[in-house]
């Protein structure tokens, strides 16, 4: 499965992504800060964002990802995704 990530304009958030995996499509939105507090600047927003889907992947089908939603979205459903994440 191909995941396809490209960052667009800025609006209310410091990061915005367009991603498609087959024939879905997301948009994805987080904060500088957020960024920050998982990555500590070791990896690039958009391998934040790959990591971040390998993640969600691993446990739902494509289908059952939200089409749009901002990144620490994903701790609400998966408590370990901040934690696992930040090793990387």
């Amino acid at each position: 499965m191909k995941i396809n990530i490209v960052q667009i304009d800025k609006g209310n958030a410091d990061y915005i992504f367009d991603i498609k995996i087959d024939d879905y499509k997301y948009r994805v939105t987080f904060t500088d800060e957020y960024y920050k507090k998982l990555t500590s600047e070791k990896i690039s927003p958009e391998e934040l964002v790959r990591k971040s889907f390998e993640f969600l992947l691993e446990r739902e089908g494509p289908e059952s990802i939200l089409s749009e939603f901002d990144l620490p979205t994903i701790q609400k459903y998966f408590s370990e995704y901040e934690a696992k994440i930040s090793k990387f």
